[in-house]
């Protein structure tokens, strides 16, 4: 999309483009909790300057403009893709940059008051820097970092490279060829979604709807994509986007269809053993499904459940919906009109 954030493209516009190139390069529609709170917050990156801007939820789940700002250029270099995750286990969201060109790693880990000075640690140890190779965050052996897990979407083949304690990527390693998810229409995602601390894997068709989860074992490894399947063709229709999250707070990650043409909702909660079946509720035109619209996922005002954020990023506006205690969303409760992280090389994360 040119570096920019695709405001002109329309909701179908960017689910053939990723049909075509694959998911985008760079972090997923999770916000992060950078000054540990509990409540999850906005940060606003400049692809070409390398700015910084934090919006920090208040104690209602509210965004009220800029809180904290930084002239660092941290990870606008062309190559530069920007992730975020908590690797060293302190309960703030760290940023993390990783050159697809040459694989290497700059962390900037998030201070007491949730700010970002630039980089703190490196590597030039090159990793997940293929033509073919996808980069996710997770915590897959549950110790309370985030890891880094690179997928081969021709090969299928998965590779892990496990947080230490000090929070430096590449404390120990795992590979395993040919895992799977690697026809053209399948994408992975990771969520927690058995509750038991660890991240696993989520294989979804984009043309069918098909599952396939492979849970991460008590050694943070992936064994299979045949822990469990389905074939009920469940958010595949034109349109649909797939988003992951802990709605209705039972400690285990659950799948949320957001039509971006109609704004229709649809959640499938996960059950005790982390199965999916078809979606337990719905709601027809929630919205976010303006030209210039992208949905965030987050739990905003701290209770457990993680919420809805809509964000123009024309106009900048903000738009939240904060799930009820059964996880269900009745509409925007609250919005605010402040035009921040609305330039074209602003990302939203």
């Amino acid at each position: 999309m040119g570096g920019t954030n695709g405001a002109n493209l329309s909701a179908l516009d960017r689910r053939g483009t990723e049909r075509l190139y694959g998911a985008k390069n760079g972090d997923r529609a999770k916000l992060g909790d950078y000054n540990g709170d509990g409540r999850a917050d906005l940060l606003c990156h400049d692809l070409e300057n390398g700015y910084k801007f934090i919006d920090y939820a208040n104690a209602s789940g509210q965004f009220q403009g800029g809180d904290w700002a930084s002239a660092a250029a941290f990870c606008n270099h062309f190559s530069g893709r920007l992730f975020k995750g908590d690797f060293n286990g302190d309960g703030r969201q760290d940023l993390l940059c990783h050159d697809i060109g040459n694989g290497w790693k700059w962390i900037d880990y998030a201070d007491t008051n949730g700010q970002l000075a630039g980089a703190d640690w490196s590597t030039s140890t090159p990793f997940c820097n293929s033509s073919s190779g996808r980069l996710f965050v997770g915590d897959f052996n549950g110790d309370g970092r985030d890891d880094l897990l690179c997928h081969d979407i021709v090969g299928g083949g998965h590779s892990v490279w496990y947080t230490g304690a000090s929070g430096q990527l590449g404390a120990s390693t795992w590979s395993r060829p040919s895992a799977g998810c690697n026809s053209p229409d399948t994408r992975i995602m990771v969520g927690d979604f058995n509750g038991d601390g660890r991240d696993d894997l989520l294989c979804t068709g984009l043309d069918n709807g098909y599952r396939w989860i492979d849970y991460a074992d008590s050694a943070g490894q992936f064994n299979s994509f045949n822990d469990f399947t389905t074939a009920l063709g469940w958010c595949s229709h034109p349109g649909a986007e797939l988003h992951i999250g802990d709605f209705n707070g039972d400690g285990r990650d659950d799948l949320l269809c957001h039509d971006t043409v109609s704004g229709n909702l649809f959640i499938d909660y996960a059950s005790a053993t982390g199965t999916f079946a078809w979606h337990d509720w719905s709601r027809v035109g929630a919205g976010c499904n303006h030209r210039t619209a992208r949905l965030f996922i987050g739990d905003v005002n701290g209770d457990g459940r993680d919420d809805l954020v809509c964000h123009d990023v024309q106009g900048g506006q903000k738009w939240v919906d904060l799930a009820d205690v059964n996880g269900q969303f009745s509409g925007w409760e609250w919005s605010v009109a402040l035009n921040w992280c609305d330039i074209p090389s602003s990302e939203l994360h």
